[in-house]
């Protein structure tokens, strides 16, 4: 999966550019948010994972899980501009 997704994709959807973030470890962070809509993209050496969040209860209104592809990623954008 690359940065790639992420850009072409921008050309027709409404997402602005992640708040991007870069720990000790080498953990990036891409951060979206859109009103109540928010998108957390973590990547390590071993894995790419997600946190979306659509309200404040952390059982009902959140969900995580791995990337394994581009689409997979498209379509989480695609979630996060509504």
């Amino acid at each position: 999966m690359c940065i790639s997704a992420v850009t072409n994709l921008r050309a027709s959807l409404f997402v602005d550019t992640p708040l991007v973030s870069v720990d000790f470890d080498g953990q990036v962070v891409l951060e979206w948010v859109a009103g109540p809509r928010r998108l957390s993209v973590f990547a390590t050496d071993d894995a790419i994972t997600y946190v979306k969040s659509w309200g404040t209860n952390i059982h009902s209104d959140m969900e995580d899980g791995a990337l394994a592809s581009d689409e997979e990623l498209r379509d989480l954008l695609r979630w996060l501009d509504g």
